[in-house]
């Protein structure tokens, strides 16, 4: 696995088709696999907090979801990657269960959003939606022990990070499916209560731009992500 390192962090700098193969061999030999999508945001938001970037290092495998990840990168270390959109693995995964008879439960957003991704999905691929549980619950117990009693091979949990990979890290021990995946807000797309970025906005490397124009309330993100581009350029120039 091709592996390079952001400011700690081992990020895997493959294509989109060897993460799957080796994801499949993972599932294969029924061997946990802690699956961490990192945006811009999510990148600084760990270099400045310690619990989270542990959480980041201890992953099985850092995704490169984010244009800012991959230019970070290429400014840094001269490699030209490919980026991994967790929305795009997320339904690689799926349709790998759907072919491999794998199991999938849904851990996140509210009821009715998380509701209407299994439809939608059952829809698309049969049953293989063996139980979902919105992200709104007082008890980890609870939940872990609904996750395990399904027998589901493959965790999506869509809470929004930190608190997805905090959650997931937190329970590791306890959470029985091999795949644990945190998939942001990928649950609104494929409810349909929200849109996916337009092929333009994809190819103009706005995705990011469109998510909040979308929902405002990630614009509180912007300073952090504003402080990452300084950073890399920082370094770029320590480094000249």
């Amino acid at each position: 696995m091709r592996i390079e390192k952001l400011f700690g962090m081992d990020v895997f700098s493959g294509r989109s088709d060897e993460l799957m193969n080796w994801l499949e061999r993972r599932l294969k030999e029924r061997k946990k696999t802690f699956i961490v999508t990192l945006n811009t945001y999510m990148c600084e938001y760990a270099i400045e907090n310690e619990e989270f970037l542990k959480i980041v290092k201890n992953a099985d495998v850092v995704v490169p979801d984010g244009e800012g990840i991959v230019l970070a990168l290429r400014i840094l270390k001269g490699v030209r990657m490919e980026k991994i959109a967790g929305i795009d693995l997320m339904v690689e995964l799926i349709r790998l269960a759907s072919k491999r008879g794998y199991r999938i439960f849904l851990l996140g957003s509210k009821r009715h959003v998380v509701e209407e991704v299994k439809r939608n999905l059952e829809e698309r691929f049969g049953n293989l939606i063996v139980g979902s549980n919105d992200g709104y619950f007082k008890e980890d117990e609870d939940v872990i022990e609904s996750i395990n009693r399904s027998n589901a091979d493959i965790l999506f949990v869509g809470m929004g990070s930190p608190k997805q990979e905090l959650w997931m890290a937190k329970n590791m021990e306890k959470l029985e499916p091999i795949i644990l995946m945190g998939v942001g807000g990928s649950f609104d797309v494929l409810s349909g209560y929200r849109k996916r970025a337009p092929k333009l906005f994809i190819r103009l490397k706005l995705e990011w731009l469109f998510r909040m124009l979308q929902d405002p309330r990630k614009l509180s993100r912007l300073g952090m992500m504003v402080r990452f581009v300084f950073r890399v350029l920082r370094r770029k120039l320590m480094n000249s």
